[in-house]
């Protein structure tokens, strides 16, 4: 896991989670932990805990999205711990979903869930490249 400064840039913007997006549960070496939902794009998502996690990059990421007042449900989707971004108040994480690993209905899940946040946010609200 690479350590990060906060003026780093990513190549896609990430739109903040909303109330509508669940706590993220992390399947990690073994153990559950529940993250908070910080940012996200259908290819990741940045993720809150008030814990360090051990120096590991594979895990699994369950989540939901209410969009519509239809669920939007994703279970144990593999990913990748990209960075760790350590505060006095805790540590965020960026997480990479492995898409290569995912299924077709996965992939368009997290595209609607994208879209809807984008289309709920101004462009002060997002994190951007």
């Amino acid at each position: 896991m690479e350590e990060t400064k906060p003026d780093d840039k990513r190549r896609l913007p990430r739109y903040l989670c909303s109330e509508l997006f669940s706590d993220t549960v992390m399947h990690f070496m073994g153990d559950i932990h529940v993250m908070v939902s910080v940012n996200f794009n259908h290819k990741g998502i940045a993720l809150y805990s008030p814990n360090r996690l051990q120096e590991q990059s594979e895990c699994y990421l369950s989540f939901q999205y209410n969009l519509d007042n239809r669920l939007i449900v994703l279970n144990q989707i593999p990913a990748i711990i990209r960075y760790r971004f350590e505060t006095e108040v805790g540590h965020q994480y960026g997480i990479q979903f492995n898409i290569e690993q995912f299924r077709d209905l996965d992939l368009d899940k997290l595209k609607q869930i994208e879209h809807d946040l984008a289309s709920h946010q101004s462009i002060e609200d997002r994190w951007q490249s």
